[in-house]
């Protein structure tokens, strides 16, 4: 059976995961409508389809605990009681449900979902849930505020993008959404205390990391959680390697999570074997922080 992984390396592999993945897409919404109630994830009740449904790899790593285990270990080890924690890209709410729990009725979260149904999910989940310390903002975060288009990817609804998918089998549909900049946000906030901000844009990280230079300049501990994907970020026509570049420039440390324990990123010299690695695994999330305070036991 030919792997993913050997799919992702031509172009029309690529455009052949594209249609397994629509069609999975579809199949998914089908099976959540028949089902009409929510599904229970990670001890939340949670709906995770509406006029379209999640992507296939998405959806049974969910409901089988398997997604992104280690990032979740980490995550839950990182964030305290009385957190404020911010999840850009929150989809319909999986992390931040989960960060509710976490930083407790003391804590706050603030949710950015730009998509209009997902945007809907994430209220009613969050509703369901009964988390009062969630904050959903119906925005794209970018380096400015303003508008920008959503392209509506047909592979699943976690998938949407400001940036069109080359590779895709139909053409996207699109619409005009508010976007956003963290650091106009948090000064319309009055510069609350942020603790950690996880990231997760479809190939915008860019666009979102430039945006939050006062954030970070003001956030001695503020830790990221970025989602490195470089296929996405080539499709917003950023360069990975030239990403990377920018991490480390912001005198961030930069570590890979999850059992990648041959991979570093200590100097740019790094730069070129990291995103050939990344490449072969699809994406990768890093944890960037000022401070090596966590054990690198920790990232594994």
């Amino acid at each position: 059976m030919v792997g993913v992984r050997t799919l992702r390396r031509s172009r029309w592999g690529r455009k052949a995961l594209a249609a397994m993945n629509m069609v999975g897409s579809q199949c998914i919404r089908l099976v959540f409508a028949s089902h009409r109630g929510p599904v229970m994830v990670d001890g939340c009740k949670m709906y995770l389809s509406h006029d379209g449904g999640p992507s296939v790899s998405f959806a049974m790593a969910l409901l089988s605990g398997k997604y992104e285990q280690g990032t979740k270990q980490l995550l839950e080890r990182l964030i305290q009681k009385g957190a404020t924690v911010i999840d850009v890209g929150a989809h319909v709410g999986y992390y931040a449900l989960l960060f509710a729990r976490w930083v407790g009725p003391e804590g706050r979260v603030i949710a950015f979902e730009p998509a209009p149904d997902n945007y809907a999910l994430l209220r009613k989940n969050i509703e369901l849930n009964g988390c009062a310390n969630i904050v959903c903002i119906p925005k794209a975060v970018s380096d400015r505020s303003g508008t920008v288009q959503l392209f509506i990817s047909s592979q699943g609804n976690d998938r949407h993008s400001i940036f069109e998918n080359p590779r895709s089998i139909v053409r996207e549909s699109s619409r005009e959404v508010s976007a956003v900049s963290l650091d106009q946000f948090l000064a319309g906030e009055g510069w609350p205390r942020v603790d950690l901000v996880k990231m997760d844009v479809e190939g915008a990280e860019p666009f979102a990391l430039e945006g939050m230079r006062e954030l970070l300049h003001r956030s001695a501990d503020l830790k990221l959680i970025v989602e490195f994907a470089p296929e996405a970020l080539r499709t917003g026509g950023n360069d990975p390697g030239r990403f990377l570049e920018r991490l480390l420039e912001l005198g961030l440390n930069v570590d890979p999570i999850g059992q990648v324990d041959d991979l570093r990123l200590k100097r740019p010299s790094d730069v070129s074997s990291f995103v050939q690695r990344a490449e072969k695994l699809g994406m990768i999330n890093l944890l960037c922080q000022r401070k090596a305070s966590v054990p690198e036991s920790s990232l594994a």
